[in-house]
């Protein structure tokens, strides 16, 4: 006890049975932040593991009031661990709570990122099992194969079978010569809605054998494939073009929904593809025109 008194700043006393103390969870972590800041050697550390477990327990009001304050200064890549986990749990808030902290996508967004995302997909989603058959297809097809990790190219062969089989793969299997890279930029899609018919235009790089990816728009399709509303809106809003986005996003979840057998799931995939149609018509003609001028 007096080992304990000497260091107070570690003592945390928490009274359940009073009914203006705050949930167990956040006494917890309001106790290991206090912790955190009296030891300075090993005090970024410590902050790390705090915000780590407040995405964990999806507590952000504690990450805004407790954690991202002047006490501490965070590096957008400091944030990048936390964002993969937040965006892996579905959690939103999170998300844009570290957009607005610095974090920029264009950083973050990495292809080795958005392929470790696709192997983190929700495994009771269509498109995983998707995925896994894709996987399957080509062990059967290759016998030489006898494990087959799954990269950036089956992903967009699944895309391009929902998207339809005339538009271009987004991620080209690479040739067994050169190292797995992409070799598309941004993607323009334009849509006929009655006809349901896409052409997809390939943004190419200025340098022949170089090639870039798309940030929001990787991110924008693996938050729509697992129907995740409200991350699909985050990255939507960020898209170069909002239009041929929400308009590819209504035609991958209405193939989606065909497919899915859980009724409520399906409802909810036809949902939000209507709510990216009505995002697509409710975009000002002035913003158009204005894109095509920046455009030429």
């Amino acid at each position: 006890i007096q080992d304990i008194m000497r260091h107070s700043q570690l003592l945390t006393i928490f009274q359940a049975d009073k009914d203006d103390q705050h949930d167990i969870d956040v006494a917890i972590l309001q106790a290991l932040l206090k912790a955190s800041l009296s030891l300075d050697q090993q005090g970024h550390e410590n902050w790390d593991h705090q915000l780590k477990l407040a995405v964990a327990w999806n507590r952000v009001d504690i990450a805004k009031s407790e954690i991202f304050t002047d006490d501490h200064q965070w590096k957008p890549s400091d944030l990048h661990p936390v964002m993969t986990a937040a965006l892996i749990d579905n959690k939103p808030a999170f998300v844009k709570l570290f957009l607005e902290h610095g974090v920029r996508l264009e950083e973050y967004a990495t292809q080795e990122t958005i392929l470790n995302l696709y192997n983190n997909t929700d495994p009771s989603c269509l498109f995983h099992g998707k995925l896994a058959k894709t996987l399957e297809d080509e062990r059967f097809r290759c016998e030489f194969l006898k494990t087959s990790k799954l990269r950036l190219h089956h992903v967009s062969q699944v895309l391009r079978e929902l998207l339809g089989d005339f538009t271009k793969h987004l991620y080209p299997k690479p040739k067994s010569t050169e190292r797995p890279r992409l070799s598309i930029a941004v993607p323009h899609i334009k849509i006929n809605v009655q006809k349901v018919t896409l052409r997809s235009f390939h943004k190419r790089s200025q340098v022949k054998s170089s090639c870039s990816m798309d940030p929001t728009r990787d991110l924008l399709l693996w938050a729509v494939v697992q129907n995740r509303k409200e991350l699909a809106e985050i990255f939507w809003a960020q898209c170069r073009d909002c239009m041929a986005a929400a308009l590819a996003c209504s035609k991958i979840l209405k193939e989606l929904s065909k497919e899915e057998e859980d009724t409520d799931t399906s409802e909810d995939m036809l949902a939000l593809a209507e709510d990216f149609e009505q995002k697509a018509i409710g975009i000002p003609y002035s913003s158009l025109v204005w894109r095509v001028k920046c455009r030429q």
